[in-house]
This record gives structure tokens, C-alpha cells and sequence, in this order.
């Protein structure tokens, strides 16, 4: 395609944070004590809201939008522009009362996955608010593709395939001078780093259990063990091989990856 986003690239989307901002502070009268005094109905009902009116707030940009997104989807909503640009965008919500709070972004394969082809964007809208005497206040909303996060501020976690995570919400670096190539190489390699340290300690793990299982005595008593000898050998082995089989297969992989 030759170019890059006009929603990005340009103000464009300091227009959407501005039109959602207000949109989340008319509704916000609608709110009732119950749900002001629980975060999480807080941040479910922020979401809706963002959700609901986002179309509106790139209508002059959008020309496909699909809101029906289902609950494994990376994505709350998706749109695509008259460039033919496609956004899947990411609802978070932060309350700034909190000291720390570490959002998942995306699993590291499906943002892999995405980021091959160049007309896709994983966006995030993230919607900061306040709350106070039972009133709810937007303080600021952000709308940025995932590469204008800078490596400072994110974190790769080790839960299913592996998430990237904002490390901490209050603490959020932009670098939008640093193009996609640049940003997806840092990504590559700071995974094969956090996989490294995986299998390091995996390797650790086995050769301590391999040292455990020679030290060990047979898991039957002597009289067990002069009736099932063939029971007890066939136990020993298994747990001594498969041990040493994994140390192996664990030491190429940690080969591979340096």
C-alpha cells in the first residue's frame, strides 16, 4: 500500500480521544453509586460506553465497522478505513486512584500473526478516569496503534502463549518516531529472550529433580520390591531417561535460541 495510517500519522486521532472523552463524561450522570463504588462495574460500564459510540467518533474515516467481536477476540471492536486500513481496537480502562495495574494487551502469537500484513492495526483506546464523592471523571482518553508504546513500559508475561502487557498504566512512554519494522524487531527479540529464560529455568528445574531421582531410593518397600523387581526397574528408568531425554531437548532449544 505505500503509506501509513492518516489516523495515526496525522491529528486525526486526537479528535477520537476528544470526542470520547466527552461522550464517557455526558453518560456519566447515568452511573449510579453502586456501580461508581466498584472498579470493576467502573471499567465494564466505561468499556460499553466506549464501545457503543466509537463508530461516531470515526464516521467521517470509517467504512466498515463491526462491533460483534467475540470474547476470545483480541479486539472489542474493529473498523476499517477508506484507505483500507484495518484497526482492531482494544477498550482498556484505567483508574488512576490505583498505584499500579499491568493491562494484557495481546497474546504474542496473534499479534505475530497480525502485524504480518502491513494494513493492520492492533489500536488501543485507553480511557483513564477518576473517581470522587461518587462522581466519575474522564481525565484523559489515549488512541494509538501498540508500536507507539515504547519497550519501557511493556512487559511480556508468560501466561498461555505469552501476553504483552503495559507494565504499569500510570506509567505510559510514547515513541512515535519509531517505525513498525523497528518496533516489531525489539518485540522478536525480547520473546526469544523471555523464552530463553523459560527454558533456563526449565533446564534448572530438570537438573535438579535428575539429581533428586539419583539420590532416591525405590518406591517400593525391600518386600515389594523382591516380588515386582521388573515394576521397580521399569519406574527408575523412566524417571532417570525421560529426565535426561528432556535436559537434552531443552539444551538444543536453548542452543537455537541464543
Amino acid at each position: 500500500m505505500g503509506m501509513e495510517s492518516k489516523i495515526f500519522y496525522t491529528d486525526y486521532y486526537l479528535q477520537v480521544e476528544e470526542n470520547i472523552k466527552k461522550t464517557i463524561n455526558h453518560y456519566k450522570r447515568f452511573l449510579t453509586p453502586q456501580v461508581i463504588n466498584s472498579p470493576r462495574s467502573v471499567g465494564e460500564a466505561v468499556q460499553e460506553i466506549s464501545t457503543d459510540n466509537f463508530q461516531e467518533a470515526v464516521k467521517d474515516v470509517c467504512v466498515n465497522f463491526d462491533k460483534t467481536q467475540g470474547r476470545r477476540s483480541m479486539a472489542d471492536l474493529k473498523f476499517t478505513d477508506k484507505d483500507g486500513f484495518e484497526y482492531y481496537v482494544d477498550v482498556k480502562t484505567h483508574n488512576v486512584n490505583t498505584e499500579f495495574n499491568m493491562p494484557n494487551l495481546s497474546s504474542i502469537r496473534r499479534l505475530y500473526d497480525l502485524y504480518r500484513d502491513p494494513t493492520k492495526y492492533l489500536a488501543i483506546l485507553l480511557v483513564s478516569y477518576s473517581t470522587k464523592s461518587n462522581q466519575l471523571e474522564v481525565d484523559k482518553v489515549k488512541f494509538f496503534p501498540i508500536e507507539f508504546l515504547d519497550w519501557s513500559c511493556l512487559n511480556i508475561g508468560a501466561l498461555g502463549w505469552g501476553q504483552i502487557q503495559i507494565a504499569n498504566s500510570n506509567n505510559i512512554v510514547f515513541t512515535k518516531d519509531r517505525n513498525r519494522e523497528t518496533w516489531m524487531e525489539e518485540f522478536k527479540k525480547r520473546v526469544r529472550q523471555t523464552d530463553l529464560d523459560s527454558i533456563r529455568i526449565i533446564k534448572i528445574d530438570l537438573t535438579e529433580t535428575e539429581n533428586k531421582n539419583e539420590n532416591s531410593q525405590s518406591v517400593f518397600s525391600e518386600d515389594e520390591s523382591d516380588k515386582l523387581p521388573h515394576l521397580d526397574t521399569i519406574d527408575y528408568a523412566f524417571k532417570q531417561y525421560s529426565n535426561q531425554i528432556l535436559v537434552v531437548l531443552v539444551s538444543i532449544l536453548e542452543q537455537i535460541l541464543q
